[in-house]
């Protein structure tokens, strides 16, 4: 009975791999956000910590082929994606991009991004203290920057 429960599971799991979510992979080569005038210092900070669930390229680690985590992860990046996408972000109405750049500053501050699980998995992502004061402060000023376009 145990060698059948684990011969069905073994069977699952590899058919399991004949199915693939799609991958988070654009055609066009990605130049960076969308997102007018960000340092370099920024943009390296977002390209590792960001960018793999908040544009549309994903850098896949080798585990991201297997199932079910693949689609675990396919999941989480649509969620990123819906909620932020550097990508996109001139396409958003100006009172759109100014809230979400100052969402960017409240969740670095309230350590809620990056995910601690996305942070567990890839070291770059972790940010210093000096990072997220930089994001933080980046933030902000763009934030303003964006609010006082808007008003005008």
């Amino acid at each position: 009975m145990k060698k059948k429960v684990i011969l069905i599971g073994l069977c699952v799991f590899v058919l399991l791999q004949l199915i693939r979510p799609q991958m988070n992979k654009s055609a066009q080569s990605f130049e960076g956000t969308k997102i007018q005038d960000v340092p370099n210092d920024v943009q390296t900070i977002l390209k590792n910590s960001c960018f793999d669930c908040h544009s549309n390229n994903t850098v896949y680690p080798w585990y991201a082929y297997l199932q079910p985590v693949a689609f675990l992860l396919n999941q989480h990046i649509f969620e990123g994606k819906a909620a932020l996408n550097f990508d996109e972000f001139k396409t958003y109405q100006l009172k759109k991009q100014y809230n979400k750049i100052k969402s960017i500053g409240r969740q670095i501050k309230d350590d809620k991004m990056p995910l601690k699980s996305y942070r567990l998995l890839h070291s770059k992502a972790h940010l210093s203290d000096k990072e997220k004061l930089l994001l933080i402060n980046w933030s902000d000023s763009t934030y303003n920057l964006l609010k006082t376009k808007s008003q005008n």
